[in-house]
């Protein structure tokens, strides 16, 4: 039996669950690094669809901490927001009818801030 999924904002709460949970990694060694040819490591995360460019490090440590601190925000506190929101909506259907979910992202100083109603 297939799950239901959850699509808002061009964003599928499933899918990130997925996404956070998979301990699968790529050429790098960690999900949305790349080894660049001068040694040093970019780091990006996508949300919403939308590319993020986390920037370029010289320590494999310090691009997985910047990728782990971006999905906090983006990933884990978007599937947070997101169960609150649904708890509240099962609860009060007139409130979610007048209230749809939004999960709202801004880059202020290099920092990811969330705006939600969940």
């Amino acid at each position: 039996m297939h799950e239901h999924m959850h699509y808002q904002d061009d964003t599928c709460v499933e899918i990130l669950k997925r996404s956070c949970a998979d301990t699968g990694r790529n050429k790098s060694g960690f999900r949305g690094l790349f080894l660049l040819k001068s040694g040093k490591y970019r780091a990006s995360i996508t949300f919403q669809g939308k590319h993020y460019n986390l920037g370029h490090y010289s320590s494999f440590e310090r691009a997985v901490q910047a990728r782990l601190e971006a999905e906090e925000v983006l990933h884990v506190g978007y599937i947070k927001a997101f169960e609150r929101y649904e708890q509240k909506a099962q609860t009060d259907s007139e409130w979610a009818k007048n209230n749809p979910f939004f999960y709202k992202v801004e880059r202020i100083n290099g920092s990811f801030q969330a705006q939600t109603n969940g």
